[in-house]
């Protein structure tokens, strides 16, 4: 049995999707981009049932987008937004140092202890060691899913009729960042830091 063999994939997969639009008119001009990246996992953890899938993994999606609008011919309006969503995760860290302890500890002959419904065993009576894949598959699952919004809005108003060369400006900005955090014994976590200036 060869121990890595099991325990890891042959390669993890990483790919990344962006697209842009941009065009306009005398009046509005816009600019928009959009990405989808994934990184995958070495880990060769399988959902035998426990209803999740072990492992550690990463998939962001971010979106931007801005605007100028001439809202009249002395009126001109920005607006910008940008957000992105990241969905993180990972095996709990104890269970990874357990494996790792397993798997060093593990005599490479040693026999894999697989049930017929592909559960592993947990321990090896033979060599008083715990089994590294039943580390990984059946201790649990964390991560966090974060929202990241930025938006702000500009307007410019230009006053040269009452005097020459004077405008007038302003902006309102919103910021937030929103976090949802679990972990193995079910627990949610949120946090939610908004802010308006």
């Amino acid at each position: 049995n060869d121990w890595l063999d099991i325990a890891f994939k042959n390669y993890a997969k990483t790919y990344r999707v962006n697209g842009t639009v941009r065009g306009g008119s005398e009046r509005l001009r816009y600019f928009a981009s959009g990405g989808y990246s994934h990184v995958d996992d070495l880990f060769n953890g399988q959902d035998i049932g426990q209803g999740y899938q072990p492992g550690y993994s990463y998939d962001r999606i971010n979106v931007r987008s801005n605007f100028d609008v001439k809202v009249t011919s002395t009126t001109n309006l920005k607006v910008n937004f940008y957000g992105i969503q990241t969905f993180q995760s990972s095996i709990p860290g104890y269970q990874v140092n357990g494996f790792y302890s397993s798997i060093s500890g593990i005599p490479a002959n040693s026999m894999v202890h697989l049930y017929e419904d592909g559960v592993y065993g947990a321990y090896n009576p033979d060599i008083l060691a715990p089994n590294p894949m039943y580390e990984i598959n059946l201790g649990g699952v964390s991560g966090d899913n974060t929202t990241n919004v930025n938006m702000d809005y500009a307007i410019q108003q230009d006053l040269s009729f009452l005097t020459e060369g004077l405008n007038i400006s302003g902006m309102i900005a919103y910021d937030n960042r929103f976090v949802s955090s679990y972990g193995p014994s079910g627990n949610t976590r949120v946090r939610d830091n908004g802010a308006l200036t």
